[in-house]
């Protein structure tokens, strides 16, 4: 659960926001309208943990992740669009490089009936299992739809 609790933010003497309490439940889907200036962004760089409030606390999970992509997005020069989006995907790549290893030692080890190489198989297993939660078989089909 995030905690948004009685949050102020000021900009030279102008309070943006002036003792804003609220909580985000798992599996809440909350959404932000309000006209320019009205502190949307604001709103997500506190939860993001890129902008601390003038007073009050915003707390989260040690296990819950925001993420937040700015207005105004820096880039890396000499990267294409889909190269960028691709970075997105880097835990998943990992995973798949790792994934990759395993399956090269598998196939070049004899030690069938090693502690080792039964944890081979068990790392493989929970790779392949946490790659198929997240999707990760049609990344490229995602990165194209964005």
């Amino acid at each position: 659960m995030v905690s948004v609790n009685s949050v102020t933010v000021s900009f030279g003497g102008y309070n943006l926001f002036d003792n804003v309490s609220f909580l985000i439940n798992p599996k809440d889907r909350i959404g932000l309208a309000g006209k320019n200036g009205a502190g949307k962004s604001t709103m997500l760089k506190l939860l993001a943990g890129h902008q601390s409030p003038t007073k009050g606390e915003v707390t989260i999970p040690k296990d819950c992740k925001i993420g937040y992509l700015p207005q105004d997005m820096t880039h890396q020069h000499g990267r294409t669009v889909f190269e960028e989006t691709e970075s997105a995907f880097a835990e998943i790549k990992a995973m798949q490089a790792r994934l990759d290893d395993i399956n090269h030692q598998l196939e070049t080890r004899t030690d069938y009936e090693s502690d080792a190489y039964m944890k081979l198989i068990e790392d493989l297993t929970e790779i392949n299992t946490r790659l198929d939660i997240v999707g990760a078989s049609n990344t490229a089909e995602e990165i194209e739809k964005y």
